[in-house]
C-alpha cells in the first residue's frame, strides 16, 4: 500500500511523540491497518496536546470545540485541511467508528483542562479507562471482530497504561500545573495535590507513586486472566501490557521516584522485549 502524505504524516508525529504506541502499532497484519492505527493515535495526540498548548483552559475547550465540528467531514470521509481529520476518515469508514465514538475521546480530554485533582484514585482510573483504554477499544476494532474477553483484556491493559503514564509523566505534567494525582493519596502521603509543581522527590510522591503502579499492576493482572495468549490480530494492541511492564519495572528500580534521570532514556530493551512476547503469543 503507497501511503498518502496524510498517512505519513500521522506516521510521523505518533513515532516521534508516541513512541511506545508507534512501536506496538508495527506488529499490525498489514499497511492498511498500521496506517489506520496511525491516524487513530494521531488523532488522540492531538486532543492530548492540547492541555499542552494553551495558556487558558477557555482556549483549550475552543480547540476541543474544532475537533468536535470537524467529526462530521471525518465521518463523511472529507477530512478537511487537517492532514489528521482526512487521514482518520478512512480508518473510521472501514472500522465501522462512529461520531460517538471519537466524540468520547474529545470528551476526556475536558478534564486535562479542569483545574481540579482527582478525588481519589478511583476517579484516577476513571479517566484512564475514558482516555488510554476507550482508545485501546477504538484501536482494537480497526483491527477487527473480537470476543468479549479480548475487549476486556485491551481496555484492561489501556487503564494500566494510563495509570503509569501518569507517574511517568508526572515532572512534565507537574511543571505546567497540571493536577494528575488523587487528592486522596497525596493527603496522606502529606502533599499538596493542589500544587503539583512544588512536589519534588521524596518519600510521600514515591508513596503516591507506588500506590498508582500498584493499581496499573491488578489491572494487568486483570488483562491476562481475561486473555492468557495474544492472538496475532489484537497484538497491536495487547502488547501494550508488555511496555506496560517494562515502564512498571523501571519506576521500580528508581523507587518509584519519576524524577529519576535514569527514566528520562528509552529502555534499550524495549523492542526486544516486545519481539519476545509476541514470538511467545503473550503480552
Amino acid at each position: 500500500m503507497s501511503l498518502s502524505d496524510d498517512h505519513a504524516y500521522c506516521a510521523d508525529q505518533v513515532r516521534r511523540h508516541d513512541n511506545d504506541r508507534f512501536a506496538t502499532a508495527l506488529f499490525a497484519p498489514d499497511d492498511r491497518a498500521r496506517a489506520d492505527l496511525m491516524a487513530l493515535y494521531a488523532f488522540n495526540l492531538e486532543l492530548a496536546r492540547v492541555a499542552e498548548t494553551v495558556s487558558e483552559p477557555i482556549l483549550g475547550e475552543m480547540r476541543l470545540q474544532w475537533w468536535r465540528d470537524a467529526l462530521d467531514g471525518i465521518m463523511a470521509g472529507t477530512g478537511g485541511r487537517h492532514a489528521v481529520a482526512t487521514a482518520l476518515g478512512g480508518a473510521v469508514s472501514r472500522a465501522g467508528l462512529t461520531s460517538d465514538d471519537l466524540e468520547r475521546l474529545i470528551d476526556a480530554r475536558s478534564a486535562d483542562l479542569a483545574d481540579e485533582p482527582p478525588a481519589d484514585l478511583a476517579a484516577l482510573e476513571v479517566y484512564a479507562d475514558k482516555t488510554s483504554g476507550h482508545l485501546n477499544g477504538l484501536a482494537l476494532r480497526i483491527l477487527g471482530d473480537f470476543d468479549e474477553d479480548i475487549r476486556t483484556a485491551a481496555r484492561e491493559s489501556g487503564v494500566a497504561w494510563g495509570l503509569i503514564g501518569i507517574v511517568r509523566g508526572f515532572p512534565f505534567h507537574a511543571a505546567s500545573g497540571r493536577r494528575h494525582l488523587p487528592r486522596d493519596l497525596c493527603n496522606a502521603a502529606s502533599l499538596k495535590a493542589d500544587e503539583p509543581e512544588r512536589i519534588r522527590s521524596g518519600q510521600g510522591l514515591r508513596q503516591v507513586a507506588g500506590a498508582i503502579v500498584e493499581r496499573a499492576r491488578e489491572h494487568l493482572a486483570e488483562a491476562r486472566r481475561a486473555v492468557a495468549r495474544s492472538p496475532k490480530a489484537a497484538r497491536p494492541v495487547l502488547l501494550q501490557a508488555t511496555l506496560a511492564d517494562l515502564h512498571a519495572d523501571r519506576l521500580a528500580r528508581a523507587d518509584m521516584d519519576p524524577f529519576d534521570p535514569a527514566l528520562a532514556r528509552p529502555p534499550a530493551s524495549r523492542h526486544i522485549r516486545l519481539a519476545w512476547t509476541a514470538w511467545r503469543d503473550r503480552y
